[in-house]
């Protein structure tokens, strides 16, 4: 008999009933006990995978004390093999954790690697059987809950979403997005990695794609907040950054997160950005910039710095005070540095028709925002495209290679080319 038929048969053949055992049977229950643990203790794990599961059968299922090295073989076995002898393997050791809880109760251990083990086998029949058990773990044992758990939980979710169809379909959404603010609570109490809130938001990102389909969720997240001050401000912030990468930051939810922030540490630096924030998006352009300027005198992080100087220039710039954004463009520090040069950039050339008198003088200004570009290292083609033409410079009787004066950008001198 092949190991494969072997292995399958002697785990669906496994019964647990009261029955008595004839004098045979117990025979042979003990000989296979026997033979299981001689060949476990010599780490023939292919031997004693079969001898226990025989044993189990024989005997009409195991003590506790047999289950653990029974489970390690099987588990090697597994990783020893592959196509239909692995999938064999697979089934026996998902029968046998189901066995061992049966008699003997619900073991976390196993329950921890029943999921992965149903994912592994690759089956569409074992997915919400998966989903079961990596629910357990994580909602009745969180302290058992790790970045491999808690990512193969909701991937294993999103495969459910993506095989369903109408009402199943938009159930499995509306949990998506729920299971998202409850990991998340998760991921911040237990210290687990970036990694893994990244993950989930990937996923996220596939199923919530707009506004609608998210916010609704968030009054049930703020309901959920946990009380430690730095794991609330933590969960909140989160929420506040996948509203703005949603583009969600004109809705009345946003708003409350930030209040919300505020709310748990007034004076900190973060609260006060995220008021910035909210006044920028309400159009409040003096306050925002105020409040963004506290924020950079507060602070000592050269990143949050560079982050407030480029949201003041992006401030004034759909402000249309450009003048404003050119000025506040080129003072971003750090990071920023190249973000804020091209508003700077643009804000020279969104400003050329109130800058000058004739064509030539207003595609003039152009020749600054190139040099800008090109100190700056980003792409000046769009700048060049807007310069004056042969035609303009002939008309205004000037001369390639001629110096003019822009007298909107301080009486700053450039050269006059054609690109």
């Amino acid at each position: 008999m092949k190991l494969g038929k072997l292995i399958l048969g002697a785990a669906v053949l496994a019964t647990f009933t009261a029955n008595a055992q004839g004098e045979g049977d117990r025979n042979e229950c003990n000989r296979y006990k026997k033979v299981a643990n001689v060949a476990y203790g010599a780490k023939n794990y292919k031997k004693a995978a079969t001898a226990y599961l025989q044993a189990e059968k024989e005997c009409g299922g195991l003590e506790n004390a047999f289950y653990s090295p029974m489970i390690y073989s099987l588990e090697r076995m597994v990783k020893e093999t592959e196509g239909e002898e692995q999938a064999a393997y697979i089934d026996s050791l998902l029968s046998t954790y189901d066995n061992a809880q049966r008699q003997h109760g619900i073991n976390v251990s196993y329950k921890k690697k029943e999921g992965k083990y149903l994912l592994l086998s690759n089956r569409a029949d074992k997915l919400e059987e998966a989903d079961s058990a990596f629910s357990y773990i994580i909602y009745n044992h969180s302290e058992e809950a790790t970045d491999y758990t808690v990512q193969q939980y909701y991937a294993n979710i999103y495969t459910l979403w993506s095989k369903a169809e109408g009402e199943a379909k938009d159930g499995y959404t509306k949990r998506i997005i729920g299971e998202y603010f409850k990991l998340n609570n998760i991921v911040s109490e237990k210290g687990l990695t970036p990694r893994t809130l990244e993950v989930l938001t990937s996923y996220l990102d596939y199923v919530a794609r707009d506004c609608e389909s998210l916010l609704p969720e968030i009054n049930n997240f703020m309901a959920a907040l946990p009380q430690e001050k730095d794991l609330k401000k933590s969960n909140v912030n989160n929420f506040i950054k996948l509203l703005e990468t949603k583009s969600c930051t004109d809705s009345k939810e946003y708003e409350m997160l930030i209040d919300t922030l505020i709310a748990i540490d007034p004076t900190s630096v973060d609260a006060k950005l995220q008021k910035a924030k909210l006044l920028d998006v309400k159009g409040r352009t003096s306050s925002a910039v105020a409040a963004y300027k506290e924020v950079i005198d507060l602070s000592d992080d050269a990143d949050l710095i560079s982050d407030a100087e480029l949201a003041i220039a992006t401030a004034y710039y759909r402000a249309r005070s450009y003048k404003a954004a050119h000025n506040a463009g080129l003072a971003v520090s750090g990071k920023n540095s190249v973000e804020g040069a091209k508003i700077a950039a643009n804000s020279v050339m969104a400003s050329i028709n109130d800058c000058g008198n004739t064509t030539f003088e207003r595609k003039a200004n152009n020749y600054y925002a190139v040099e800008i570009a090109n100190k700056y290292g980003f792409s000046a083609s769009r700048y060049q495209a807007a310069c004056p033409s042969g035609e303009d410079i002939f008309n205004a009787s000037k001369q390639v290679g001629e110096t003019i004066t822009l007298e909107c950008w301080g009486n700053r001198t450039v050269t006059v080319q054609k690109f």
